[in-house]
């Protein structure tokens, strides 16, 4: 990746993608896109597949997710499982339809939290 690489986070704003967004900004990536739910609702397929046709983004960090926590997690696994993989389905085929030159890194996890911080 290069510092003027078109480079989307969706879910920039969340630990992980915030953590992931600090890092590019630490090295001097210049063209981050993080946009909100509110921009880009990923359980949308029309709304995904209208940003990837207009931005294009050379690389794509799935880092967005319906988090709840341990408790969240053990009270309504269905509910993540269902949406979490509604989200990741949209962005693929999204990224295969309208932006297929995209590279993706997809994280998935059901919790992510350091054993060791502060």
């Amino acid at each position: 990746m290069k510092s003027d690489s078109r480079v989307v986070v969706f879910g920039g704003n969340g630990l992980l993608g915030s953590a992931t967004c600090k890092v590019f900004e630490e090295k001097k990536f210049r063209n981050i896109t993080k946009p909100r739910s509110s921009e880009v609702n990923l359980l949308e397929r029309v709304e995904v597949e209208k940003f990837l046709k207009q931005e294009k983004p050379e690389y794509a960090f799935m880092l967005a997710g319906l988090v709840g926590g341990i408790v969240g997690n053990k009270t309504r696994p269905a509910d993540f499982l269902y949406e979490n993989s509604v989200m990741v389905l949209n962005l693929l085929e999204g990224v295969k339809n309208y932006s297929p030159k995209t590279k993706l890194l997809y994280v998935g996890s059901t919790c992510i939290y350091p054993k060791e911080n502060p």
